[in-house]
């Protein structure tokens, strides 16, 4: 599994493990839709939650929380339709027009940036400003929230589309000082991934890219990624970053592995870096 299809998941999982009103009385109630998210299965999930919306007294702390629910699954549900989408921004909307005293306002902020980010239609673009905006106020409004490190993530991932430079500057710098602040968050190794890949291009500081995979070296390689793919990554962009030693280190490890298709070129690569520092 790669770690894009492992991010791309997670909206699902996170509602997965959504915090309920009234957790006791309502996990009951919300299995069969909870059941369904878990599976991905938006249309049925989508089905269950209108129903239940529309059982529920108007704007009680239920009908919120299953307008929440029936509108993430019409954002998540395939294939994508305009009406959708619209639906469910109209829902999210009304969720986040009610602050954070209302039930789900988090998840309706960080669903609207998604709804934001994402090109879901023909002839839909992406409003990477907006989602930023809504991205932001979860991390910064609701320090409880569940949503919290992924939005995070979001954020920073968010003005690194952009491409620009000043944004991508920003991205990295703020993304930087949040890991400082909560370096073993769980999305810790992807937002050093996204640091060094940010840094690598459109910056081209290779330093700065480097020292981003010898974080995620320090913390361990996710078993989802080849070790000689992720070796051979960091000894290139340390002999980018004129850093030989980190280059030779990392040569080192692949040469050590059992298989690898990048030993023979490591070994001509660390034999070049001993004959080079004669």
């Amino acid at each position: 599994m790669n770690r894009k299809l492992v991010l791309n998941s997670i909206p699902a999982l996170l509602l997965y493990i959504l915090p309920s009103v009234n957790a006791a009385k309502t996990v009951e109630k919300q299995e069969e839709g909870l059941k369904q998210i878990s599976l991905l299965n938006f249309q049925k999930a989508s089905a269950f939650y209108k129903s239940k919306m529309n059982k529920a007294k108007a704007d009680s702390p239920d009908w919120q929380r299953n307008s929440f629910l029936y509108a993430v699954s019409l954002l998540r549900r395939l294939p994508d339709r305009e009406d959708d989408k619209l639906e469910a921004s109209e829902l999210l909307d009304d969720l986040i027009s009610r602050g954070s005293k209302g039930v789900c306002y988090d998840g309706a902020l960080f669903f609207r940036g998604k709804l934001a980010e994402q090109i879901d239609f023909y002839g839909d673009e992406p409003d990477f400003e907006g989602a930023y905006v809504y991205y932001n106020k979860v991390v910064n409004e609701c320090p409880k929230s569940v949503y919290r490190n992924y939005a995070a993530f979001c954020r920073a991932q968010v003005k690194m589309f952009t491409m620009d430079k000043n944004q991508v500057k920003e991205a990295i710098d703020q993304l930087i000082d949040w890991l400082k602040k909560y370096p073993d968050n769980p999305y810790a190794i992807a937002e050093w991934f996204l640091i060094s890949d940010a840094a690598r291009y459109p910056l081209k500081d290779y330093k700065l890219s480097l020292r981003a995979l010898l974080e995620i070296s320090k913390k361990g390689v996710p078993q989802c990624i080849l070790p000689d793919d992720f070796y051979w990554q960091t000894a290139n962009t340390a002999m980018e970053a004129g850093n030989k030693k980190a280059a030779a280190e990392f040569f080192t490890k692949i040469i050590n592995l059992d298989v690898s298709r990048f030993k023979t070129i490591s070994r001509d690569m660390l034999k070049k870096i001993k004959q080079e520092g004669k």
